[in-house]
């Protein structure tokens, strides 16, 4: 089991191995089914990112709380920020900080860095205990750079992306912090980390590295898709498609959103998708188009599953199914997704594929509209 875990590492940093989240996905529970640890907790992560794994957070919350009470500390610091957030579970602010506290005093830095922040979150009438809480937590961030230098000075590669993100957002008022988390970053890259190729991009890409630079950051992010990193390859897609960085170059946008569609990336997928169902730089293919949309929706891909529920309320291609429809754009909803949750307002409001319902329809408009999604705020502002 241990074996597997090393090699899934590796795998899904592209510290010693090419990028591949398929197998690392598949090592990881094969792994995580023998009942290592940190097999589990990264099994837990990659459900939360859903790549090459369905996106799915209550199986998240399963393998965290697994791996935490069998003493993982890692696993401690994300349990206790899903119980933070309520994500997938009831907000519990202080079970999520008893948590963070076990992991910060078994010398997690991740830990003492999570307990610091939500220390310095919680509020209280009493001036005093708002005092002392906010000392403990600069105490602990304190700590937490101390402990993450000691790591990433032994080679962790992890350390330095953690610690450089620190260095580089506090660079934003002091140069010589941003070139520390650069330096940083650079380390990381040295070891084969694409996420440190990714970071380092978008260092260019925003001028927080210094002189805004496009092209370095295109050719960062090119680094960590020949490696194999299917984010990387999902970040040129976009790019190339909407002419952000570079030129618009349609071609090179649905070659990348193929790459990252073959390396589990849903939302590569659903540019695939896109391109087949408007014809744009590929032929027109409605079969296709379905295809890859499904294949997003199945890794819970909010537009994903936006999509496809409206494919079968409209009856694209095939016989019109507004219950189905209206059970893809819940899951859309429960996703965060804000079509989905403003298509699903719609079906609440009008009865369809599910039993009308206004006080439901109310509700989802709402949350469509807190992502300030416009047809939802009309549609609140008419009822």
């Amino acid at each position: 089991a241990e074996a597997l875990t090393a090699l899934a590492d590796r795998q899904q940093t592209g510290i010693g191995a090419p990028v591949d989240l398929t197998a690392a996905v598949k090592g990881s529970q094969q792994a995580a089914a023998k009942g290592n640890l940190r097999a589990t907790t990264r099994l837990g992560r990659l459900h939360l990112v859903g790549i090459a794994i369905d996106k799915n957070s209550i199986k998240a919350l399963n393998c965290f709380r697994t791996a935490a009470e069998g003493g993982d500390t890692d696993a401690m610091c994300y349990l206790g920020m899903m119980r933070l957030k309520g994500a997938g579970t009831r907000r519990d602010p202080p079970e999520a900080i008893s948590w963070f506290r076990k992991a910060a005093e078994a010398g997690n830095p991740r830990g003492m860095l999570n307990l610091s922040m939500a220390l310095a979150g919680t509020h209280s009438d009493m001036p005093a205990k708002i005092a002392a809480r906010h000392k403990e937590a600069s105490e602990w961030h304190d700590k937490a750079r101390i402990k993450l230098q000691v790591t990433a000075n032994s080679g962790d590669a992890e350390s330095m992306l953690i610690l450089g993100t620190i260095y580089v957002q506090a660079g934003q008022a002091n140069e010589a912090n941003r070139k520390r988390g650069e330096a940083l970053y650079k380390r990381a890259v040295e070891l084969g980390s694409t996420e440190a190729m990714r970071l380092f991009g978008l260092l260019h890409a925003d001028g927080a590295g210094g002189e805004r630079d496009p092209d370095q950051c295109l050719d960062w992010w090119r680094k960590a898709a020949d490696r194999g990193d299917p984010e990387a390859m999902y970040m040129l897609a976009v790019t190339c498609r909407d002419g952000t960085l570079a030129a618009k170059d349609v071609a090179a946008a649905n070659q990348w959103a193929e790459k990252a569609a073959n390396g589990g990336h849903p939302g590569g997928m659903w540019l695939l998708a896109n391109a087949y169902q408007h014809g744009e730089g590929l032929p027109k293919d409605d079969q296709k188009s379905r295809d890859w949309y499904s294949r997003s929706a199945q890794l819970g891909y909010g537009p994903g599953l936006t999509m496809l529920g409206l494919i079968y309320a409209e009856g694209r291609g095939m016989a019109k199914d507004e219950t189905s429809a209206a059970m893809f754009f819940r899951g859309a909803a429960d996703q965060g997704d804000p079509e989905g949750a403003f298509q699903l307002a719609k079906a609440y409001a009008a009865g369809r594929g599910l039993a009308q319902s206004d006080l439901e329809a109310v509700r989802w408009y709402k949350a469509a509209a807190i992502d300030n999604h416009t047809e939802a705020i009309l549609a609140l502002g008419s009822l």
